[in-house]
């Protein structure tokens, strides 16, 4: 296809756009940048399917409910492009400019300013409350009222971190009687390098373990404890030598 097609090709679409009353933020029609964005191509895509979706409906005599558009908005970090997409194949969301206005967040992280927010919503609109508890039927439920939605729990840093899940599950059979490593993996958390108690019971383990099976491997996974995931910085080690050395 020749440049010249291709630009007549995005000029009709822009100005579809504009007459459909999609916000289209370019310059202008003749725009060449715009199409080399994949989010704009897909921001368009998503919404002539919705118009289509509602012409049909209306040409076949379809009184649809008309709602709030639910918004979403999507933080940076690990994967958000994976969440983006997802969220623009729903023709039925549209993208939130501001957290503050998104009806379902999204962040790598937990931020404990949007779960304030979301305590604050709880705690204004009883009938936000009352429709998540009951359970929600239809994005016109989710549209029509101010239910807010973020992909963090508060607390669940007590599970989501393998260090303070570790902590959790060690103090959990130990309150019932029973030893902890039934569960899980033999672990230590070595807080304090080799000067540490933590270390220290490793070592006796370690010697304990080599004693009793001397032809058997002597293998340790070794994790950073901290700002890590997604497996960076794991290690394997088979002696002590090499332990030592991370």
């Amino acid at each position: 296809m020749k440049q010249e097609n291709i630009m007549d090709n995005q000029k009709s679409f822009l100005l579809l756009a504009r007459e459909l009353g999609i916000d289209v933020k370019c310059k202008s029609i003749a725009d060449p940048g715009y199409f080399k964005l994949k989010d704009n191509v897909s921001f368009l895509k998503d919404k002539f399917l919705h118009a289509l979706y509602k012409t049909m409906n209306r040409e076949n005599g379809c009184e649809c409910e008309q709602v709030r558009t639910p918004r979403y908005f999507i933080g940076g970090g690990n994967n958000p492009l994976l969440v983006k997409t997802a969220m623009q194949q729903r023709w039925w969301w549209s993208p939130a400019d501001t957290p503050e206005n998104a009806h379902f967040l999204w962040t790598q992280w937990k931020k404990q300013k949007f779960i304030a927010a979301l305590q604050a919503d709880r705690a204004m609109k009883e009938e936000s409350v009352l429709l998540l508890e009951s359970g929600m039927k239809s994005v016109a439920q989710l549209a029509g009222v101010s239910v807010r939605l973020y992909n963090h729990l508060e607390g669940s840093g007590y599970l989501g971190n393998k260090k303070a899940l570790f902590y959790n599950l060690r103090a959990y059979y130990k309150s019932i009687g029973k030893d902890p490593f039934s569960a899980m993996p033999l672990t230590f958390h070595i807080k304090e390098g080799k000067k540490g108690k933590e270390y220290k019971e490793f070592l006796e383990v370690y010697y304990k373990l080599k004693e009793a099976n001397p032809q058997i491997e002597n293998v340790w996974i070794i994790k950073p404890g901290e700002n890590s995931n997604r497996g960076k910085g794991i290690s394997i080690a088979k002696d002590l030598a090499e332990i030592d050395k991370i």
